[in-house]
């Protein structure tokens, strides 16, 4: 069993792990370059995280996003 897969089976990673292939069950546009995730905190002490596709990244620049 993979990495994926083992986290795929943890309980606690359903959802996000739904939510993901949920967002990825189709094709991305060929335009997009890069994939980002943006975790932010939100309203009342949660968490939320984002999926961002882009159209362009600087590979030499660590905070590109």
């Amino acid at each position: 069993m993979g990495l994926l897969d083992r986290l795929k089976s943890n309980k606690n990673n359903k959802d996000f792990f739904e939510w993901l292939d949920l967002l990825l069950k189709n094709e991305l546009s060929s335009e997009i370059k890069a994939i980002i995730f943006n975790l932010y905190e939100d309203t009342d002490n949660k968490w939320s995280i984002e999926l961002v596709g882009t159209f362009s990244f600087n590979k030499d620049n660590d905070d590109w996003a």
